[in-house]
């Protein structure tokens, strides 16, 4: 009954201890779970665009757990957070905050942090060194310290708030006064192991003296015995011992006299019964060669028949699928032809229409641009009236307004000039045969004023003999790509522009394509900009800085669609641009081509 009372009280205590400790990793993963959400309200940087807060856990099961409780009722930039366990590791991109410890996840730190690709996830870790993580946390004092590595933070967008820095100075500051404490307990340590080797070294030459003398006695001991025993061997003892070895030799060799008769009678008998045996191996030998030519014949025969049966059934199936074909080609060559019969009828009703909308914009472009001259060409010489004759009776303000509303009606001029360009882009089109590097030299020529006061160094790669297309479009294209990249220049810079192109092969729409790109040296264009560079009026700078109306790219997207091309843009900010477009025509499509024109 007592034995069963101590088993019993055994387990409980067992089990109170395995729920204290449950209870304590769970106090543990909810502090941990604050601290990262006190983290992610201090840093700035996450995509702003997105309704939630999504944060992945890699392995950590309580983390997890104890963060998705805090989501409940605690939210992150006031916004909903979102708490997911991230399985796969190339996913990561995908959330705003990845946790993972160095016990769930081993792998390498960097190249963990590098597969985000530079995209706006915060990466908090524990266990890893402070080099490798962008922030980092390590338990101290029923509390964790923060590392904050800000060279890593920068590279991906972050900035953490002054009170967080000086929580992780604070922390700093902590783990180094830790680490010097284990440091001092360490070389105690060291100490105490030394003097216990010293000690140690004494005990093993005691040892060694004691177990060294008790050798020498032992040896003293087996060369005693060894005498003795030689002196107890007599020589009668050894002539007795000897009369008997040879007694029992003459026993057994009598023994295998007897065995080897009667094992040579019974090879005599194997032998005349192994000579029967072979002859009859001979016979069913003959027989089975004999059999074997017959199955060989048979078999023979037999593959021929199931080639030609084989040859028949196969014919007979391919005369089926032929016909079915023939039928099914049929019925869908008539579906196609009433298709492109109703195709071309939408087309033709879009052609006009298309053309009617062209006509109707460019009348509305060119009367929007000449009405609007109008008022413009009033204030512009009501403003250069006041400024010749009144100038000098304006204070300070009135003057500079007079000047800010001079710039302006300049400006708009220059814009509803740049519209009324673009409006008149394609209005008349007889396709050319071209000569590109000729056409591309007059361009050049029409810049030599600009080219010569900038220093502007111009090569010009291999050309194709000629292209088609439209001369004065193509003109105003390469005078746009020309004349940005000798503006967006690099401060002290020598601008260097390099143009090329090249024919390509046929597609699957055009027999005629060409490749054209111009490279430059310039300031470049952010990735994120790139998509806008072709919109219209779109400026990526301010007029202080560069002038210009915005629309030079958009008449470059309007003239490579005029070609049925395409135009993008290569570009690394502050490593140069290199603008890339083709040029695809079908000459079967055009009745009359004008030939060698530039």
């Amino acid at each position: 009954m007592f034995k069963e009372l101590i088993c019993n009280l055994l387990a409980l205590l067992c089990t109170f201890h395995f729920y204290a400790q449950s209870q304590q990793q769970k106090i543990v993963a909810h502090q941990k779970g604050n601290t990262i959400f006190n983290i992610a309200q201090q840093v700035e940087g996450f995509e702003k665009r997105k309704k939630t807060f999504t944060i992945g856990v890699i392995g950590e099961p309580l983390t997890r757990k104890a963060l998705e409780k805090i989501a409940i009722t605690k939210p992150i930039k006031s916004k909903k957070v979102i708490v997911e366990e991230l399985t796969l590791i190339s996913d990561a991109y995908l959330y705003d905050l990845v946790y993972l410890n160095k016990n769930s996840f081993s792998s390498n730190l960097p190249r963990f942090i590098n597969s985000v690709n530079y995209q706006p996830t915060l990466v908090i870790s524990e266990g890893y060194p402070f080099s490798e993580t962008m922030i980092g946390l390590t338990p101290y004092e029923n509390s964790y310290i923060i590392s904050l590595n800000i060279d890593r933070l920068n590279d991906y967008k972050f900035s953490p708030s002054n009170h967080l820095m000086e929580t992780s100075i604070k922390s700093s500051q902590k783990l180094k006064d830790f680490f010097q404490l284990q440091q001092v307990v360490r070389d105690r340590q060291k100490e105490i192991l030394e003097t216990q080797k010293e000690d140690l070294t004494n005990q093993k030459k005691s040892l060694e003296q004691v177990i060294e003398k008790k050798d020498q006695i032992l040896t003293k001991n087996r060369r005693s015995l060894k005498s003795l025993k030689r002196q107890a061997l007599t020589n009668a003892q050894l002539y007795e011992q000897k009369l008997l070895d040879v007694e029992q030799l003459e026993r057994d060799l009598q023994t295998q006299t007897a065995l080897f008769k009667k094992n040579k009678e019974e090879l005599e008998e194997n032998r005349k019964e192994i000579e029967l045996q072979s002859k009859f191996l001979d016979n069913q030998k003959n027989m089975i060669t004999a059999q074997k030519k017959i199955l060989s014949d048979q078999q023979v025969q037999l593959m021929n028949q199931r080639n030609v049966n084989l040859l028949l059934t196969g014919l007979v199936i391919l005369a089926i699928f032929v016909i079915a074909y023939i039928f099914y080609l049929n019925d869908s060559r008539r579906k196609l032809v009433k298709r492109l019969k109703e195709k071309n009828i939408q087309i033709a009703r879009d052609s006009r229409t298309l053309k009617r909308q062209n006509k109707e914009f460019e009348s509305f472009a060119y009367i929007a641009s000449h009405d609007l001259q109008e008022p413009l060409h009033t204030i512009t010489s009501f403003s250069d009236f006041m400024y010749e004759d009144y100038y000098d009776k304006l204070d300070d303000d009135a003057k500079e307004n007079l000047t800010y509303i001079k710039e302006g009606c300049q400006r708009m001029s220059a814009l509803i000039n740049s519209l009324l360009d673009y409006s008149r882009i394609g209005s008349k089109r007889q396709l050319h045969q071209i000569n590109p590097q000729v056409l591309v030299n007059n361009v050049i020529k029409d810049f030599s004023a600009k080219i010569g006061a900038t220093q502007t160094s111009i090569v010009l790669g291999s050309f194709p003999d000629f292209i088609y297309g439209y001369p004065t479009a193509l003109r105003m294209l390469f005078q746009n790509l020309i004349s940005n990249a000798i503006k967006f220049k690099k401060p002290d810079v020598t601008p260097k522009i390099y143009i090329e192109g090249q024919r390509l092969e046929p597609n699957e729409t055009f027999m005629e394509v060409w490749q054209f790109i111009v490279k430059d040296n310039g300031i470049g264009i952010a990735e994120e900009h790139k998509h806008k560079v072709f919109e219209i009026f779109q400026r990526l700078h301010t007029r202080e800085e560069y002038e210009g109306t915005g629309i030079g790219l958009a008449h470059c997207k309007k003239i490579v669609d005029l070609h049925h091309g395409d135009i993008w843009v290569d570009s690394t900010l502050g490593e140069g641009t290199t603008f890339n477009f083709t040029v695809q025509f079908n000459l079967e499509e055009y009745d009359n081509i004008v030939s060698a024109s530039t």
